[in-house]
């Protein structure tokens, strides 16, 4: 058996069991605690993973990621030219505006500037397709319509940058120890904020509590689960069959892959397309959802709103749903950098609250008055 690596603990995670519609790629690539953690009960400069061995079932093995990681080169090639096709449909972009004014927010103000696209109101089918998806899981039916109001979402996931204004105007904070929001750099080396060169990278070692403290600050908040893949997966108006053409990725329905999405990939060189890492925000244009959102697919698992409830689409209201009221663990969509998994639109994964993760991040949502 191979040396350990690093130390082994498991932390707080449960697994949720989303599969990839692509048959090509290995089942056996399925990990049941696979995100990266960091955890205060190690050193500044150790790193821990918890992984299940690809290879020998009863077989564990720990990743280490050490300086030879953060040394890897950060330019990363990305093919300029892909594009969606003709028949993709884009939301109305407008760059994102102070709360309170409702004026432009310039780039040297302390608010973040960020782009929204309007999600227009309107039904979209929610859950797995069966009629294109051959791997639909309990969890992600049934199959339904869902009617929602209009809303705005972020064309981009929140970056390192981004969130370490939230840090500076003390709105994001670690002052209560039940609810860390956040790492940064330089307490665990994998985390992107305090490194000047990862700023366009996702906020990432940051919890669904931390999440959700940025969004409120910008008079934001974080998406329902139905509001993230409605926005992923395009509304009913884009489609003439609604329901026998709704997506399964937000590109479209092509395998996943590189080209689409920062993922694992063998062919690629592995996790992060080779790069072992997220990339910057908006590199992959063919990837991008009908609404030209880019990123809702890999690089940054991204957190919701909602309780997690596998039974939960059974009993869901068709106008805009909340989720459960109540939970353990909140609901995680899109998948990262770190997988080959779990990529599809309607794919559902569940988190708890306050665990940080070097492959968790977050958009934001804004109510259209």
């Amino acid at each position: 058996m191979k040396k350990l690596a690093v130390i082994f603990i498991f932390l707080s995670f449960i697994y949720s069991g989303c599969k990839s519609s692509d048959p090509n790629l290995d089942d056996a690539d399925i990990l049941d605690t696979d995100l990266i953690k960091t955890d205060e009960s190690i050193g500044d400069n150790e790193i821990k993973d918890e992984i299940k061995d690809e290879e020998v079932a009863d077989e564990t093995q720990d990743i280490a990621v050490n300086d030879e990681v953060d040394d890897m080169s950060e330019d990363t090639e990305v093919d300029e030219d892909s594009a969606l096709d003709d028949e993709t449909v884009d939301g109305t972009v407008d760059e994102d505006t102070d709360p309170e004014t409702d004026e432009d927010i310039s780039d040297d103000d302390a608010m973040p500037e960020e782009e929204m696209v309007l999600i227009p109101a309107g039904t979209f089918m929610m859950g797995c397709n069966a009629t294109l998806d051959s791997n639909c899981l309990p969890e992600e039916s049934p199959y339904h319509e869902v009617t929602l109001s209009a809303y705005k979402i972020d064309v981009y996931e929140v970056t390192s940058q981004q969130y370490q204004k939230c840090v500076d105007a003390g709105a994001c904070n670690n002052d209560d120890e039940n609810k860390p929001q956040f790492d940064s750099n330089s307490k665990y080396m994998g985390c992107n904020m305090g490194d000047e060169e990862r700023k366009n990278r996702p906020m990432n070692c940051v919890s669904w509590y931390g999440a959700d403290a940025y969004c409120k600050w910008l008079g934001k908040r974080l998406p329902t689960e139905a509001e993230w893949e409605k926005a992923a997966r395009g509304g009913c108006d884009l489609y003439t069959d609604c329901s026998a053409e709704s997506f399964v990725y937000p590109w479209g329905n092509e395998a996943a892959s590189c080209d689409y999405a920062i993922m694992k990939e063998a062919s690629s060189g592995g996790e992060g397309c080779g790069t072992g890492r997220a990339w910057d925000v908006g590199s992959l244009e063919a990837g991008k959802s009908p609404y030209g959102i880019y990123d809702m697919a890999g690089n940054a698992w991204e957190y919701t709103n909602d309780w997690y409830d596998e039974n939960y689409y059974s009993t869901a209201p068709n106008l805009d749903p909340l989720g459960p009221e109540t939970g353990e663990l909140k609901v995680l969509r899109g998948s990262s950098y770190y997988f080959n998994k779990f990529l599809r639109a309607s794919c559902r994964f569940r988190y708890n609250t306050e665990s940080k993760s070097y492959d968790s991040g977050f958009r934001c949502v804004k109510d259209v008055e």
